[in-house]
């Protein structure tokens, strides 16, 4: 769809998998921010095989058939055009896009600079988190909050840069909250105003102790309407979902600060701490102590 009228010469062959493209000069360039060898990242069911930055030039082409890796990809300056199994569209600066193991894809760029970030990931967890988080044959995203995947990003960068101990179970928690969260801003579009509203509602009430009647009486609706709304939209009711913001907050402090668990717990709006270990552990798979470690105890 995209290629050019001139032979484009293969560039890579890896059994199934064919790359062909077109550079120009130097382009396109990729820094390596992390690659992983696999002995790594031997024992995580969600696995990070590198992150990188490309900066692109107008007329860089790449075509691939038969992709043979699974990347998330963020846009941070210009934009491109992408083709996966026929579908095309143009990916702008704050927009996100998938390429999927086994698809064919096809990228031009066609402005002055194109400059972006990429995440590869693999593992035995994949395509059951992709399939959760309704991924699984998505193309492009276009975040309401680009700052926030960005975030994400930056957390990735930091850890694989720094490969301090622990850095790869918290990676693999990155990811999972990333892969999440795009599947939730997929779960926006189309939702009723009542659940945007509590959505919000949520997030700056993280470090409350907040019942279903509390948010009902914020929302104006009863607990059985916003238990139906919530479970048919997202599939769970509105205190899981509450529940799991607190975590995917806690996750981040975990990994970022130096606060205590107890404190931790106390900004998750959680005053027992053996609560609040107990419920990060059935939703995290590790205690708050093992995943700040980053090893099981």
């Amino acid at each position: 769809m995209l290629e050019p009228k001139s032979a484009v010469p293969l560039i890579y062959n890896n059994g199934d998998s064919y790359t062909y493209g077109i550079n120009v000069g130097k382009y396109p360039y990729h820094c390596y921010i992390g690659d992983m060898p696999r002995e790594v990242m031997a024992n995580v069911p969600l696995k990070v095989d590198f992150c990188r930055q490309d900066e692109w030039i107008s007329g860089c082409y790449r075509k691939r058939i038969c992709y043979e890796l699974y990347t998330l990809e963020m846009v941070n300056h210009g934009s491109l055009l992408l083709v996966q199994n026929g579908r095309i569209c143009r990916v702008n600066a704050g927009e996100m896009y998938l390429l999927h193991r086994g698809y064919d894809n096809e990228m031009l760029v066609d402005q002055p600079c194109l400059r972006k970030t990429t995440i590869a990931f693999s593992g035995n967890m994949l395509n059951s988190i992709l399939l959760l988080a309704g991924l699984k044959n998505t193309d492009k995203i276009v975040p309401d909050k680009p700052e926030r995947f960005r975030g994400f990003f930056d957390d990735m960068l930091r850890e694989v840069r720094r490969r301090e101990e622990g850095f790869q179970l918290r990676s693999s928690a990155i990811a999972y909250n990333l892969l999440l969260e795009l599947g939730r801003s997929l779960m926006y579009e189309g939702m009723p105003e009542m659940i945007r509203d509590a959505m919000l509602l949520m997030d700056r009430m993280i470090d409350k102790q907040v019942s279903i009647e509390d948010f009902c009486s914020s929302l104006n609706t009863s607990p059985a309407t916003l238990n139906r709304t919530f479970r048919k939209y997202l599939h769970m009711p509105p205190m899981e979902f509450f529940i799991r913001l607190k975590m995917e907050s806690a996750s981040k402090m975990l990994r970022n600060t130096n606060y205590s668990i107890k404190q931790v717990a106390e900004m998750t709006g959680y005053s027992n701490q053996l609560y609040f270990s107990s419920e990060f552990r059935k939703r995290i798979g590790v205690s708050p102590k093992a995943y700040r470690r980053g090893s099981d105890e």
